[in-house]
């Protein structure tokens, strides 16, 4: 048929439909993203907590066969990396209320 090949690409109805269910489960993600979460489910809290814990031992003299130096140098380094993988892992923010 001559009129065929001007006429605009539609696509089939299957397709709109699956592309605006993919649209809407991207937007349903990113609201779930943006929705902060409480302190205590944070992985980075965690870690701080700990964090200290161990500070606070080694300051009250719990002994893991190290030098104080070396056991401040290990945590400090320890701590660091697993906060930065967590800082790129991270997706929700933290509520303090």
């Amino acid at each position: 048929m001559a009129g065929d090949d001007d006429a605009p690409y539609m696509p089939r109805p299957s397709t709109l439909s699956g592309n605006a269910e993919a649209i809407k489960a991207d937007i349903d993600r990113q609201i779930a993203a943006a929705q902060p979460k409480h302190a205590l489910a944070s992985k980075t809290v965690w870690l701080n907590i700990l964090a200290v814990a161990a500070a606070l031992g080694g300051a009250f003299g719990v002994d893991l066969g190290l030098t104080p130096e070396t056991q401040g140098t290990l945590a400090v380094a320890i701590v660091a990396v697993v906060n930065i993988i967590l800082r790129f892992t991270t997706t929700k923010g933290v509520k303090v209320r």
